[in-house]
C-alpha cells in the first residue's frame, strides 16, 4: 500500500497523489494507498493524476487529469 508521489508545499499542505496511465481510474485503482495515507497524515489531501479530461469525484477523493494536478497543487 503506497502512494506514488507525496508533496508538502511551503505552506504545509500535503498532498499523496497516486498517478494513474489511463484515463479514467476507479476507486479500487487508489484506495488502499490513500486508506494508507490517511492513517499516517489525516491532513493529506489524496488526489488521483489520470491521463483522462475529466475532473472527477470519486468516493470522495479528486481525479484529475495531470495538467489539473499541478494547478491544484500550486494554488
Amino acid at each position: 500500500m503506497e502512494v506514488d508521489l507525496i508533496v508538502e508545499t511551503p505552506q504545509g499542505k500535503i498532498f499523496a497523489i497516486e498517478i494513474k496511465s489511463k484515463p479514467l481510474p476507479i476507486y479500487s485503482d487508489f484506495r488502499a494507498g490513500f486508506a494508507a495515507m490517511k492513517a499516517l497524515e489525516p491532513s493529506a489531501q489524496c488526489i488521483c493524476c489520470c491521463t483522462g479530461d475529466t475532473v472527477r469525484i470519486v468516493e470522495g477523493y479528486e481525479v484529475l487529469p495531470y495538467e489539473h494536478v499541478l494547478v491544484k497543487i500550486f494554488e
